[in-house]
């Protein structure tokens, strides 16, 4: 009978311990809540700053590409004959050489203004023991304890141990401790949380007015375009003219990827079911003449059944860029490698060639124009266009990413990660338009 009250008396004592715990488990799920609440934020805040960060990166080397070709004609109609035509033909380019000036200090102005200058505020944490949730339960659980453990001692139901009693309060203080600690991470969460949902809605608004600037250049370019190119079906045939329409077709290219930005930077449309393995099966096809130009073998390796929601044209860029570019670039009578798998939660494109390779010291600067050490044109010569820009607009969006491995002389490798998505979102859009 005694050792059944002896029992019965440490597990009420215990009890008490127990409830300090359950508390503290209560307050670790609702911190556990408001995390995946906050990281649902954090990452699509993550997503738009990267990839406003890479639209900035690609208007600036696009502005600075339009710049060099409306200065390549110019100096080409300056150089060619006099008369009514080439009057009208001066007049037009100087129009576009005010224009891509114009567009300089606007992307200038866009981006300043697209930049979230806000300080994000911090909020005063109180002290988690002085916050009523905390004390009033912990210290009505510590007074029962005590009184039902003096209770149970002076009733002969336990003994007078030392050791027992310190077991109990560290354990009854461990207790304490935990509800202090979940709470106050809870509440930690919960501000930090306060501040994630503005932060969004202002990336959001911010990110948007930077794509009108997109439209904004689209318009603009566009209707420069229709009157140079009535310039250059009137030039004679010579150097010059070779020249001239050598640019208005680099102007056009750069009008087109434009287009395309607008389309691939955009958040709210609907990703279908793509089956990957199709399209990369398509792209080696397609590039096959270009790759025996070179006598280049193609080596492909593209796991089957590799499917995802993703926009076919971003699938069908990303492939490609890193398909065509790996041709180009890669050697005469050398080999081109194309892998597609998927890996975990993960599609991975990558694509190697056997060229001259980008040196050490370029590597890091190579996604980021105008960097120190970085020389657009250079790029360019690297392989490093604005196909390459487009995926990574394309990766960001998608909370993807791009590495590029290059070994001077050896070739090089670059390799595009998405994320693998199977089911339809549930979750509201990260950019309402």
């Amino acid at each position: 009978m005694a050792d059944t009250s002896d029992f019965t008396a440490k597990s009420i004592l215990y009890s008490y311990i127990f409830m300090l715990l359950a508390l503290a488990a209560f307050y670790s799920w609702r911190a556990l809540r408001s995390y995946n609440r906050l990281n649902f934020y954090h990452s699509r805040i993550i997503r738009i700053v990267s990839t406003k960060e890479s639209v900035d990166n690609y208007l600036a080397i696009a502005l600075y590409y339009i710049s060099s070709a409306v200065a390549s004609m110019k100096k080409a109609i300056e150089e060619s004959a006099t008369g009514q035509d080439m009057a009208t033909a001066r007049l037009n380019v100087r129009s576009a050489e005010d224009m891509s000036a114009a567009l300089l200090v606007s992307n200038q102005v866009s981006n300043a203004q697209s930049t979230n200058s806000d300080m994000i505020v911090k909020h005063k944490q109180p002290l988690a023991y002085r916050a009523k949730i905390v004390w009033i339960p912990t210290a009505v659980v510590v007074l029962l304890s005590i009184f039902t453990n003096a209770l149970f001692v002076y009733g002969n139901v336990l003994d007078r141990s030392p050791y027992r009693v310190a077991v109990e309060f560290c354990l009854l203080a461990l207790g304490v401790v935990l509800v202090a600690m979940a709470y106050s991470y809870q509440n930690s969460i919960k501000n930090t949380l306060v501040n994630a949902k503005p932060r969004l809605a202002k990336e959001s608004e911010l990110y948007i007015k930077r794509r009108a600037f997109i439209t904004e250049v689209i318009k603009t370019t566009g209707s420069q375009i229709k009157d140079l190119r009535l310039i250059s079906q009137l030039l004679p045939t010579s150097p010059s003219a070779t020249t001239f329409k050598n640019s208005f077709a680099t102007l056009e290219g750069i009008h087109s990827s434009l287009q395309n930005l607008e389309k691939f930077s955009d958040f709210s449309s609907s990703q279908p079911l793509l089956d990957i393995t199709s399209s990369a099966n398509k792209s080696v096809s397609s590039y096959a003449a270009l790759a025996k130009t070179k006598n280049i073998t193609i080596k492909s390796k593209i796991s089957g059944g590799v499917v995802s929601r993703i926009q076919p044209e971003e699938m069908r860029q990303i492939i490609d860029s890193l398909f065509k570019n790996a041709i180009k670039f890669g050697k005469s009578d050398s080999e081109v490698t194309l892998n597609v798998y998927r890996r975990f939660n993960a599609i991975i494109v990558s694509a190697s060639d056997k060229g001259v390779g980008i040196s050490a010291l370029r590597l890091p600067s190579l996604l980021k124009p105008f960097s120190q050490g970085a020389d657009p044109l250079r790029s360019i010569q690297d392989g490093i266009g604005l196909d390459l820009y487009s995926d990574k607009v394309i990766t960001d969006k998608l909370g993807g990413s791009i590495t590029i491995t290059s070994r001077l002389g050896l070739g090089t490798t670059a390799t595009i990660t998405i994320p693998y998505q199977h089911d339809v979102s549930t979750e509201p859009p990260v950019l309402e338009q």
